[in-house]
C-alpha cells in the first residue's frame, strides 16, 4: 500500500460529527448552569418581515434560534400555513400527534390550524427560517392581484 493510500485511510479513521456526540454533562455545561434537567422552552424568534413592520400584507417571514435542550413554544395558527427551513442542528419536530426527526436542510410544510412545536435534541443550538402566510377567501385573493399590478404601473 503506498503512503497516500494509508494516509487517507489513516484519515478516515478520524472523522468524528458533532452531531453524534454525548450532551456535556460537566458541571459547567450549558444544561448544568441553566439547571436544565428537562427539555424546556429554550429559544430566541425574530420578527423580520411582517405586517405590522413592512408592506406585506399576508407574509410573515422570520428566524428562530433552539438551544440544546430547549424547544418551541408550542402552539397553532388557525389562519397561517407555515414553512420551516432547518439551517443548523437536528432535533424533532411535532406536527398535531405526529413527531419525527429533522434536520439541516429539511423543509417542512405545516397546515393551517396543526399544533407544531420544535425539539433540539442535539448537542448544538439549532437555526430555521420560517415563513407564514395568512389564508384568505377567493374576493380577497382577487383584489390583491389587482391591487399588486396597480402598484408597478408604469
Amino acid at each position: 500500500m503506498k503512503s497516500s493510500q494509508r494516509y487517507k485511510k489513516m484519515q478516515h479513521n478520524f472523522i468524528v460529527n458533532i452531531h453524534e456526540l454525548e450532551h456535556d454533562s460537566s458541571e459547567n455545561s450549558f444544561r448544568k448552569v441553566l439547571g436544565l434537567e428537562e427539555i424546556r422552552i429554550l429559544r430566541e424568534t425574530y420578527y423580520l418581515i411582517i405586517p405590522e413592520n413592512s408592506p406585506s400584507r399576508r407574509l410573515s417571514f422570520g428566524h428562530t434560534i433552539v438551544y440544546p435542550w430547549g424547544r418551541t413554544t408550542g402552539h397553532a395558527h388557525p389562519d397561517l400555513e407555515e414553512v420551516y427551513f432547518y439551517i443548523q442542528g437536528r432535533g424533532e419536530m411535532q406536527i398535531n400527534d405526529k413527531r419525527f426527526p429533522v434536520k439541516e436542510g429539511d423543509a417542512v410544510y405545516i397546515p393551517a390550524g396543526s399544533y407544531h412545536v420544535t425539539y433540539n435534541t442535539g448537542i448544538i443550538p439549532m437555526r430555521f427560517v420560517w415563513a407564514t402566510f395568512r389564508l384568505c377567501d377567493a374576493t380577497t385573493i382577487s383584489v390583491s392581484r389587482v391591487e399588486f399590478k396597480d402598484r408597478f404601473k408604469s
